[in-house]
């Protein structure tokens, strides 16, 4: 049995489809608070509690016009382009 978190859509929902397909039964369900409670609950007996939490993904939620990369920019100054590629390493 796997609890996948996230799956509206993106990589959570890539990875709940392919569990199914895998023949797992597959708790689907979109927070991390969630699998920290879990833990705690079921931990004690051995049960390991695993969550994945990528940076950012190509989705039109990051980068859609009215993505968080262009409402970043918006507010900070910085081109959308500086928001997507993100820090870059001091000298």
């Amino acid at each position: 049995m796997a609890v996948v978190t996230g799956v509206g859509k993106g990589i959570g929902l890539a990875v709940t489809r392919a569990l199914a397909e895998e023949g797992v039964k597959v708790v689907a369900a979109a927070l991390t608070d969630f699998c920290k409670a879990l833990s705690k609950e079921v931990g004690p007996r051995g049960v390991r509690v695993d969550t994945v939490s990528p940076g950012p993904v190509e989705t039109d939620l990051r980068l859609g016009r009215d993505g968080v990369a262009a409402t970043v920019a918006a507010s900070s100054g910085a081109s959308t382009e500086d928001v997507i590629q993100g820090p870059r390493p001091s000298r």
